[in-house]
């Protein structure tokens, strides 16, 4: 378990379905923000080995901080969590002072090189081309950024299209007194669900990844009786 906090045996007959999971919910939405790292935006799949201002400080930093969070996956706990953000924080502080001193480097020697300057300002640039200028619906061309972006969702809206909600009939959506009397399930069934996740795959709808639902397997009392009560 990453958190060895959450003790629901107290408190979970008396929630309902509903506030169970948003608990839980909640709970791992809060880990998976403090354990996400922020990328910038079209540098997040760039090979940091491959980046100018690589040095050996850096490479030693990164492959510590690989190190950590393969520890984390094979034995998910609050300290390997801790030690991993710690090692990877650590490289980012790495990483910011070898890029700031490269580009003081590439700066001093502008007059003499002025290629590797302007490669590196060409290959920071994060947004290569803006759409400036539409043709509205009414024949005229928009004049400012909050025109083109109105111009924009108009043409988004119009041809979105609200999807049936399937081949059965809308009671069968509408009759919530229905019940599941014939089924049963233990933490086995939770457990072999969870230790199949594919880590590798993206967020599902819960924005919660497969990774950390994953980790749950080591505990699986809690979803399994979320579970119970839902199918009760």
């Amino acid at each position: 378990s990453l958190d060895t906090n959450w003790d629901f045996s107290t408190n979970l007959e008396n929630m309902s379905i509903e506030e169970a999971w948003n608990e839980i919910h909640g709970k791992l939405i809060k880990i998976t923000d403090m354990i996400t790292p922020v990328a910038s935006v079209g540098t997040d799949k760039i090979d940091k080995f491959n980046m100018p201002w690589i040095n050996s400080s850096l490479k030693r930093a990164i492959k510590a901080k690989n190190l950590a969070w393969a520890s984390f996956d094979a034995n998910p706990s609050t300290e390997s969590l801790h030690y991993a953000l710690a090692k990877q924080n650590l490289l980012m502080d790495v990483e910011s002072k070898s890029r700031r001193k490269y580009e003081k480097l590439i700066t001093n020697d502008l007059k003499h090189n002025s290629k590797d300057f302007y490669s590196y300002l060409r290959s920071r640039r994060t947004v290569k081309s803006m759409v400036t200028v539409l043709r509205q619906g009414n024949g005229a061309l928009t004049e400012n950024d909050s025109q083109t972006a109105e111009c924009l969702a108009n043409a988004f809206s119009s041809v979105f299209v609200r999807e049936p909600l399937g081949p059965l009939p809308q009671d069968c959506y509408d009759n919530h007194d229905l019940s599941i009397s014939n089924m049963t399930l233990d933490e086995s069934d939770v457990y072999n669900e969870l230790n199949s996740l594919d880590i590798y795959k993206s967020f599902g709808p819960d924005n919660i990844h497969p990774k950390l639902l994953k980790s749950l397997a080591a505990s699986p009392c809690v979803l399994c009786k979320i579970y119970e009560k839902f199918i009760r």
